[in-house]
Formats: C-alpha cells, sequence, structure tokens
C-alpha cells in the first residue's frame, strides 16, 4: 500500500523532532540545573562514581531520593521506576519497564550492562595532540564534573547476556587567544557504539584551560542533539580570541544543516528562538537552555562586516521541505546583545517554483558521475517536493532505489523500488532495479518474480538477454535465509 504523500511529509516533520527525551542543564551559564542534572550531582557524590542514564529513562525523578541513606538509595530509585546497575566504572541508571515485554517488542534482553569509556585525541589544524597523561586527566576531570549524555539502549546482548554501551571523550588542544601561547581543552563527549566508531546519539561539548597544576575545568554546553559534523575554530566576533563551532547534519536524510558556536565564555552565540521550540519540544522539564538550538541552514558563509563581528549569510529551506510551495530563504545574521539575530531576509529567486523535474536531473547527472549519495539527495528531494501522483511520482521513487541500490543500501532500495512499482506497475526498468536488490539480499524466489515481470514488459529490450540470464542463474540458484 501507498502511504499518502502528504503523511510522508509529516512523518518527516516527525523526525525533525523525534530527538531523545532527556535534557540537561548548562553549567556556568544556565540560571538553574534540571531536575535530571540535580539527581546526576547527587548521585555521583554520594557513590563517587559518573552515572550515565538510558536515553529510555525518560520520567522525572523526584530529588527526594537523594536524601535517602546511601544503603538506601537503590530503593528510593525502584520507588521511581529506575533500576541501577552498578558498574565498576559508573552507575548505570535505567527504567525498569525497559525489561518487561511490550506490545512493539521492544524491551531490554540483557542482563547487565557494560560501559566502555574511552578518551581519544582530536587534532584540528593548528591543534596539538594530547599526551596521554593529558587524556587521563582531562576524561577524569570530565566525568567528576560533566553532567554526561544518555546512551542509547542496546536491545540485545552478547554470548554472556552483557549489553554493552560506549562513551567516547575525544580532546583537543588549541591556542584560542589570538597572540598568547595559551592553551585550551576542548572535548566533545559523545554517545558511541561499542566499538567507538559510530556516534549514536547527543553530544556536548566541555571547555577548559590548560594551566601549570592541569586542566582547569570551565563549561559544558548544553547537549547537542546532532554531534556527529564538523568541528572547528572561528574567529566570528574578532574579541581576541577564537569561538567553538560546529556544523553538522540533522533530520531525515540528512538535509539539515545546524550551525552552533560557542563562545569562550560558555555563551552560545548562535542560539535561535525559533528552534529552540523545535530542539526543546519533547524536553520532559520544558527548561530552556537545556538543549542547543542552532541556526538551519542549507547554505552558510561567514563574511567579514566591517572591523565588527563577521555576519552569516544562510540559505534556510527547512519549512520548503514540509510545505513545499514556501520560499527558500536567504537570511542574514548579524551580531546583536550576545547573539547572532537575523537582520535582513528575502526569497530566494524562483525558489518556491523550483522544478522537480529539474532537481532530478541533477540527480542524473550526479549518478553519471558516480555521486551516488549527492544524487540520492536529489531524488529524494524531487521525491518529497513532488505532488503528483502521476508517473513523474514513480520516477524520482524509482531513481531514489536505484541511487540506494547503488550505495550498496539494498533494503532501503527494495522499499523505494517496491512504492515505484506499486505507483506505476508498467514501469518496466523498477521492476529490474528490484530485482536487481532482492538478488543481492539473496531473496532469490523474489527477485525471480520481480526479473520475469520486467520481461513480461519489456520482452525486446536491450537488457532482455541479461535479465534472462540472470533468471536462468537464480532458477538453478536454491533460495538462501
Amino acid at each position: 500500500m501507498q502511504i499518502n504523500r502528504s503523511i510522508r511529509k509529516l512523518l518527516l516533520l516527525s523526525s525533525l523532532l523525534s530527538i531523545p527525551l532527556l535534557a540537561f542543564g548548562q553549567q556556568g551559564s544556565s540560571p538553574s540545573l534540571s531536575a535530571h542534572d540535580k539527581v546526576q550531582d547527587c548521585l555521583r557524590k554520594l557513590w563517587g562514581k559518573p552515572v550515565f542514564w538510558d536515553i529510555r529513562a525518560v520520567a522525572q525523578v523526584a530529588l527526594s531520593v537523594c536524601d535517602a541513606p546511601p544503603e538506601q538509595l537503590d530503593d528510593a530509585l525502584k520507588g521511581q521506576r529506575l533500576r541501577a546497575f552498578h558498574l565498576p566504572n559508573a552507575i548505570f541508571l535505567t527504567s525498569i519497564d525497559s525489561f518487561t515485554p511490550s506490545g512493539a517488542g521492544l524491551y531490554y534482553h540483557w542482563k547487565t550492562p557494560a560501559i566502555d569509556i574511552r578518551a581519544l585525541p582530536l587534532t584540528l589544524p593548528g591543534s596539538r595532540k594530547p599526551a596521554e597523561a593529558e587524556l587521563r586527566q582531562i576524561s577524569d576531570a570530565i566525568l567528576e564534573r560533566s553532567h554526561l549524555v544518555p546512551l542509547s539502549y542496546p536491545f540485545a546482548d552478547d554470548s554472556n547476556g552483557i549489553g554493552k554501551l560506549a562513551v567516547t571523550i575525544k580532546i583537543d588542544i588549541h591556542k584560542m587567544h589570538t597572540g598568547s601561547e595559551r592553551e585550551s581543552a576542548v572535548a566533545l563527549v559523545v554517545d558511541t557504539d561499542a566499538e567507538h566508531e559510530f556516534i549514536l546519539g547527543t553530544g556536548r561539548i566541555v571547555y577548559g584551560d590548560l594551566e601549570e597544576t592541569g586542566f582547569k575545568y570551565l563549561w559544558e554546553t548544553p547537549l547537542l542533539y546532532s554531534s556527529d559534523g564538523r568541528w572547528d575554530y572561528v574567529d566570528l566576533l574578532r574579541n581576541g580570541n577564537l569561538q567553538v563551532s560546529m556544523l553538522s547534519s540533522w533530520g531525515d536524510h540528512r538535509q539539515y544543516d545546524l550551525f552552533y558556536a560557542f563562545d569562550l565564555d560558555g555563551s552560545e552565540i548562535t542560539r535561535q528562538t525559533d528552534t529552540c521550540d523545535v530542539m526543546d519540544i519533547l524536553s520532559l522539564d520544558r527548561q530552556r537552555k537545556t538543549t542547543v538550538c542552532p541556526i538551519f541552514a542549507k547554505e552558510l558563509d561567514v563574511v567579514a562586516a566591517g572591523k565588527g563581528p563577521k555576519e552569516i549569510r544562510v540559505v534556510d529551506d527547512s519549512a520548503n521541505h514540509v510545505e513545499p510551495t514556501k520560499a527558500v530563504q536567504r537570511l542574514l545574521y548579524a551580531y546583536r546583545n550576545g547573539r547572532y539575530q537575523v537582520v535582513d531576509s528575502a526569497p530566494v529567486k524562483g525558489s518556491a517554483s523550483l522544478s522537480t523535474v529539474v532537481i532530478n536531473e541533477q540527480g542524473v547527472e550526479l549518478m553519471k558521475e558516480g555521486k551516488y549519495e549527492e544524487a540520492s539527495d536529489k531524488f529524494y528531494e524531487a521525491y518529497l517536493r513532488n505532488d503528483d501522483a502521476g508517473t513523474a511520482s514513480c520516477l524520482y521513487t524509482n531513481n531514489l532505489g536505484f541511487a540506494y541500490y547503488k550505495m550498496g543500501k539494498y533494503e532501503d532500495a527494495v522499499n523505494y523500488l517496491k512504492e515505484a512499482v506499486e505507483c506505476d506497475s508498467g514501469r518496466a526498468v523498477a521492476y529490474l532495479n528490484l530485482g536487481d536488490a532482492y538478488a543481492k539480499l539473496n531473496r532469490n524466489v523474489e527477485a525471480r518474480q520481480a526479473y520475469a515481470k520486467y520481461l513480461e514488459l519489456a520482452p525486446d529490450s536491450k537488457s532482455a538477454p541479461a535479465v534472462k540470464k540472470k533468471l536462468e542463474d537464480l532458477t538453478r540458484t536454491p533460495q538462501k535465509h
């Protein structure tokens, strides 16, 4: 069954809002800490270990648990439907209900978690690599002081019944003060997979100075709901020091760029009221300054403006992805009263009527160049923007599925190619592409059916002999499971 296109656009918007439900306060610049912050602080002090939250343990916790005697803390948490796992290197708090089978089948099978905490160097241009002793000292200070990131849940376990979790602390040392030899340490604390290769969830930047006595912890950012991106040091304000910035992709199909920057006093100079409405919408405590509220951008340039703070020029089409007739905006941000604010806006000429045909053709050209991921972005944009239920819509869906096939993402390819043949049962090439994707997944029965349908629709095509050969080979090959 083909899902209604308007529903798909609502799903796209929901993906924009489907952020983790926990929110923590910003030390040093937030007027108050969230309940989670306070509970985390008191438990860390009472138990002497860093405290991590399961991303699913979203219920508010009454601060009264901190008044319980140490020997009764576990029982006090159980009264709030929380379970504390006492691990050698940390405390892990999760919901008791997470172990109860649900109708959706989403519950934990593991018996105990294990958290691998690892500090790794991250040397950016102009930085120096931290020594092993510095990595240990800085990461220890973060574990003792920072409000740590929530961790993504392992539903499955290994052969020993252990659910593996991981935290990576990436540390960089840089001279952030213009004309000074003074060094600072900038760390990104992130929730990663067990091998520390991929960022799974939220992150947080922690900043401090390196003094003769060692690392001096100064501040942390709110949670970064998209912490996988390009981290940099920029001279935005031209105030005698650099600023910490990150440009990352977010949203379904990575189609939104998020830009945020922090000055060395910890202030979020790119904080936007409108994006706070999005980023904080699911925060349980509804407190502001618990999450980063970035600038949304499709294109972003930093330009000099006289001798003062630089300006940021942005092309923003985030609203256009949900309402295709809405004009893409060109925005100019200037630094005013401690943060960047929009001082000028105008629609991008011709953007409101941008043809899906043109966008699709751009994708085709990128496919010819072997730029499959970039091509998939174009096809996905055409797929979303097109409101026509006719053959053009089916073409974009087929092209998107084929791009996924060329990227090696065969399950995604099957999903879109099945939609393409449901959309237009006479589109022969979609059956050919679908057969190829099924074959890569060793779903040979379905692949044979798709190839047979292609030959039925296009028996005299140039590809027909090759497809007949594929069909004969699969007929001799048993179905694999």
